[in-house]
């Protein structure tokens, strides 16, 4: 039986780093930024109570690209972007 190929996951990463890489403007900057982690966040505003806004963040969880699970995320990221300016934790 042929050995299963092993998945690239640099590419599931940039992937996922690249739906939440598109919402890293404003206020909302990169926190950690590796080849393995993605972070977002932002300074402490009134309606965060003082402490950091943190958005969201990037880890390799999937084992292989999954384009409905992309859509999916995006989605959603967008979602969560919209009720964070809603809230007024993000500009």
């Amino acid at each position: 039986m042929p050995a299963k190929a092993k998945t690239d996951l640099s590419v599931v990463h940039a992937r996922l780093k690249a739906i939440m890489g598109k919402y890293a403007r404003g206020s909302l900057q990169p926190r950690r930024d590796t080849a393995t982690e993605f972070e977002l966040a932002g300074p402490p505003t009134e309606a965060s109570r003082g402490k950091e806004v943190w958005f969201g963040a990037v880890q390799i969880r999937f084992t292989a690209p999954d384009e409905n699970l992309f859509k999916e995320l995006a989605g959603l990221t967008d979602k969560g972007h919209k009720a964070f300016r809603k809230a007024r934790l993000v500009t």
